[in-house]
């Protein structure tokens, strides 16, 4: 495979913004703060080390109206020595599957939440989420996509918030910094959780997911989950119906990402499949607050091992780590 670029600083997003973008969001984040900020933390002896506490962590978020209490699940760094520390969010890419946090980042100095966004704990056995991803969460991103106020990702990241709640309110945080970083689908929450909420002051976004997803509607090359994309025969996709076209309005990450007001650090390559650089190229234009794009040109949807550390490099210089 082999890609090249032609003036990829002038794509411009297929994307509609809807009128009541900014008051759905803010509907959601009300409701949200309906549900009290309630917590459970449990020691990980065998995760834990000499400098980080390692905690399996349960908080309360928003759930349907009929569901009663809802949770999102994830594990705790939090460094040993006592002090105040800023705070790394770390949101995840597309599936289902266990999470161990990041203790090295901790060890460096800072309060680290790694999440799972599915409402179960993120420590049980393996066959337990390949189970899940194979049967009641196959496509999950597709649930609900008739109705932007129960589309699957509402939850999602209306659930992020609630987690910077959580950090927020955390006796180590110091009170200034919370980063949000992700790839793929955790690009796509990194950028939403930064556009919606002020408390963060920083983002790492990696091929992020969910741009421009009504590109292929023409001709385009459009971002996972490609709901809209042709079928094999040219016919249009089954998806492409105008409800959900108008759900994935309030979702776009191109729309969040023209919202956002601090410093970002985004990656990609031009033969990534997934998230194609057409879709986060589109993203990445619409973006009026401080940016740097790092682009490595052979790179598919992929994370390797130079990608994350130049991005942790760049986490590390912006918290002041050590």
């Amino acid at each position: 495979m082999a890609t090249a670029a032609f003036s990829p600083e002038k794509i411009v997003a297929y994307a509609k913004e809807p009128d009541d973008f900014d008051a759905f969001w803010k509907s959601g984040i009300d409701a949200l703060e309906t549900v009290p900020l309630e917590w459970r933390a449990t020691l990980l002896p065998d995760l834990c080390t000499d400098l980080v506490d390692t905690y399996h962590v349960r908080i309360r978020t928003i759930g349907e109206s009929w569901s009663g209490h809802a949770y999102v699940y994830g594990i705790l760094n939090v460094p040993k020595k006592p002090g105040k520390y800023p705070a790394v969010f770390k949101v995840p890419g597309a599936g289902v599957r266990p999470y161990f946090g990041d203790a090295g980042l901790a060890a460096k100095g800072a309060i680290v939440l790694e999440i799972g966004v599915h409402g179960i704990p993120v420590n049980l056995p393996k066959e337990v989420y390949d189970s899940l991803g194979a049967g009641a969460l196959n496509g999950y991103w597709n649930f609900n996509l008739d109705d932007p106020e129960l589309y699957y990702y509402r939850r999602v990241i209306l659930s992020c918030i609630r987690c910077v709640d959580f950090l927020a309110a955390h006796p180590a945080w110091n009170g200034k910094d919370i980063l949000v970083m992700g790839a793929s689908q955790g690009g796509m929450l990194s950028i939403d959780t930064a556009a919606l909420d002020p408390r963060i002051t920083a983002l790492v976004a990696i091929h992020p997911a969910m741009c421009d997803v009504t590109a292929p509607l023409h001709g385009r090359v459009g971002g996972w989950p490609h709901m809209f994309r042709p079928n094999p025969d040219g016919t249009p996709s089954k998806l492409a119906t105008p409800a959900k076209i108008r759900t994935t309005t309030y979702y776009d990450t191109v729309n969040f990402a023209r919202r956002l007001k601090v410093p970002g650090f985004y990656m990609w390559g031009y033969n990534d499949e997934t998230c194609g650089p057409t879709s986060t190229h589109a993203a990445f234009n619409a973006i009026t607050a401080p940016k740097i794009l790092a682009v490595e040109f052979e790179q598919g949807h992929s994370y390797p091992e130079e990608q994350g550390i130049a991005s942790y490099n760049w986490v590390e210089q912006t918290l002041g780590l050590k």
